[in-house]
């Protein structure tokens, strides 16, 4: 098991984004009232939403830049990103300042190495050779051709994510990939990659979490179990 990752899971578990036993109810259940209450509930969210969370500014930063990681290591190409509401939006704006904040730290130091050295503020005609930078557009920015990331906090049957492709297909958007924090396992991944041809990256996927707990002593068996159970019935839909 990789050392930051399994740091950042223990991370969410103690800092109370996961609640484990007792009885949740879900998106899922909305279109799906016969289905059992879900045995966890992943709160990744921020104290200044709307349905509070525990997540500080600096797990968002761990999570913004381990989630940029994987975009790139998928090979993930956008211009945009945009985080879905409403838990999405800061993992989205985390994951820009990962991306953005080395190529401005490299601008200003070239930019202060040139004026050291011959007395002038530079043009920085060079920059071309910076990554370009990525941005979270407002809604009435984004038209067509624009390659677009969007960015939440989990996905389980992905009926959120059909809704948002939707909306943005409709302005003919291109969306380059979905990045989550945690996969629930729940046949969405499958679904988005299937029926959309869009690429669907998770920092995390739910059963990997499961055994990381456990072996850290966090959960028991019987909740594993339990978890992955309900999993199955959701991916029999």
């Amino acid at each position: 098991m990789r050392h930051k990752e399994v740091s950042l899971a223990l991370k969410l578990f103690d800092c109370g984004a996961v609640k484990i036993g007792g009885e949740h109810r879900l998106r899922v259940h909305k279109y799906h009232p016969e289905l059992p209450p879900s045995p966890i509930y992943l709160n990744l969210r921020t104290p200044e939403n709307p349905k509070p969370g525990p997540l500080t500014k600096q797990l968002l930063a761990e999570i913004g830049g381990q989630l940029l990681k994987r975009t790139r290591d998928m090979g993930l190409s956008f211009e945009v990103v945009r985080g879905i509401p409403n838990a999405g939006k800061p993992i989205a704006e985390a994951l820009v300042i990962a991306h953005n904040q080395p190529i401005f730290e490299a601008i200003r130091q070239q930019t202060a190495w040139i004026r050291k050295k011959e007395g002038r503020f530079p043009r920085l005609r060079g920059t071309h050779t910076f990554p370009a930078p990525i941005w979270i557009p407002d809604q009435k920015d984004l038209g067509p051709g624009k390659e677009m990331l969007l960015v939440d906090d989990v996905i389980g049957a992905a009926t959120t994510k059909e809704l948002e492709i939707a909306k943005w297909q409709r302005r003919e958007v291109i969306i380059a990939g979905i990045a989550v924090v945690i996969d629930r396992e729940e046949g969405g991944r499958d679904k988005i990659q299937h029926n959309y041809s869009i690429p669907v990256v998770s920092l995390f996927q739910l059963s990997w979490l499961l055994d990381v707990w456990l072996s850290a002593k966090r959960i028991s068996r019987a909740q594993r179990r339990a978890v992955l159970e309900f999993q199955e019935l959701v991916q029999r839909l």
